[in-house]
């Protein structure tokens, strides 16, 4: 085991399944783990592992692997897959790209490359186990405000309609509002996540994410434009749903050009609900948006905006309101999850920097088409 930075202790004790063969190596790791004050349960086989982890208590899962060991690669997505909080690490010798992306198509959340730097085990280990916590924790709130809606619910339908009862009514209805709005984020957030959990192709990611938003939405038109690495934006995915076939192409390439960089630093979602913020938005797209009612998703990463989502319809039509919490619980996942694919690109090519996204888009999806299958705009490969 490497040196590395120093560690901090443990604020509680968390617990850490580590299977790996190689007794010199499960000693290693265990050894600077427990100075750290993690409970760690050191197994030599899969069987011990799998039976060390039946309960799902555990906080990380650190499993040896090695090329073409589909037993090992079973048991990761057998384990990160069963809706445990507990998070699946990996460890090996020198992974090339193929075993570096099966495992975190399988499951993992990260991947160590042995000999292992004590000062990295320990920053990744500790950062997994916080996930966990955040599961943990997001879990037990959604409980807890179901419990609220329902008492909520049954006050409302005991209040007395003598003692105030429009007033109580009213209060407890904007309460009830409330909390259905952050139970809904809540829900979006590990609905949207399983299905783009493990999914590595941007193509696939794009395509779920615009199927997702409608059918939330309902029929919008729909564009997402990722970072090309020259500084600048590109179409890479969207839904026509009203534009003229005629003019869609110019008014794509033109928001591609304008609406990104002027909203990639945006902390929240920006809603356009009139002609003159649209105009100014939009530029020399605006006569084909002046009546539309605009939403714009910047998706930040840690230090860089990895997509920006352009929703744009009628304003007869215009999106509701509640459905703001829920949308900036999916960009925020959405950009997690960008956020992985670069992560893993990084880690599989660490010689060759990401750079962006390459994008190819020739196609557009007319909604009003005889046949209900979408003819999605070409996505991109990473």
């Amino acid at each position: 085991m490497s040196d590395g930075s120093t560690a901090r202790v443990l604020s509680r004790t968390r617990t850490v399944v580590c299977f790996d063969p190689d007794p010199a190596a499960r000693e290693a790791i265990t050894g600077v783990l427990g100075t750290l004050g993690f409970a760690c349960v050191p197994t030599p086989d899969i069987d011990a592992a799998r039976a060390a982890s039946e309960d799902a208590s555990y906080d990380v899962l650190l499993v040896a692997l090695t090329p073409d060991d589909e037993d090992t690669l079973a048991f990761i997505e057998q384990r990160a897959r069963s809706g445990a909080a507990g998070r699946v690490m990996a460890t090996c010798d020198a992974p090339d790209a193929r075993l570096a992306i099966e495992a975190m198509r399988r499951g993992c959340v990260d991947l160590l490359v042995k000999p292992i730097v004590r000062g990295e085990l320990i920053e990744r280990v500790e950062a997994a186990a916080v996930q966990a916590d955040a599961l943990r924790s997001q879990a037990r709130r959604i409980d807890r405000l179901k419990r609220i809606c329902r008492r909520l619910s049954d006050r409302r339908d005991e209040a007395n309609a003598e003692q105030t009862a429009a007033n109580i009514a009213a209060d407890m209805e904007a309460a009830f509002q409330r909390i259905a709005g952050q139970v809904g984020a809540l829900t979006m957030a590990t609905d949207f996540g399983t299905r783009l959990k493990g999914e590595l192709d941007i193509e696939t990611i794009l395509r779920t994410t615009l199927e997702y938003l409608l059918g939330k939405l309902g029929p919008t038109n729909a564009a997402v434009f990722l970072p090309t690495g020259s500084g600048d934006y590109a179409l890479s995915a969207y839904v026509n749903h009203d534009v003229s076939g005629d003019n869609a192409e110019f008014v794509l390439d033109h928001l591609a050009d304008v609406v990104p960089a002027r909203y990639e630093e945006y902390e929240q979602v920006a809603h356009l609900t009139s002609s003159e913020a649209v105009d100014e938005a939009v530029g020399e797209a605006a006569p084909w948006l002046e009546q539309s009612d605009v939403l714009v998703l910047a998706c930040r990463g840690e230090t860089d905006t990895l997509a920006v989502v352009m929703l744009f319809r009628d304003r007869s039509e215009p999106f509701d309101l509640a459905m703001m919490p829920e949308l900036e619980t999916l960009r925020a996942v959405l950009a997690d999850q960008l956020g992985r694919v670069v992560k893993i690109h990084n880690r599989a090519k660490p010689d060759a920097d990401w750079n962006g996204f390459f994008v190819d888009t020739d196609e557009t999806y007319d909604a009003d088409a005889e046949d209900d299958t979408p003819d999605w705009g070409d996505s991109l490969a990473a």
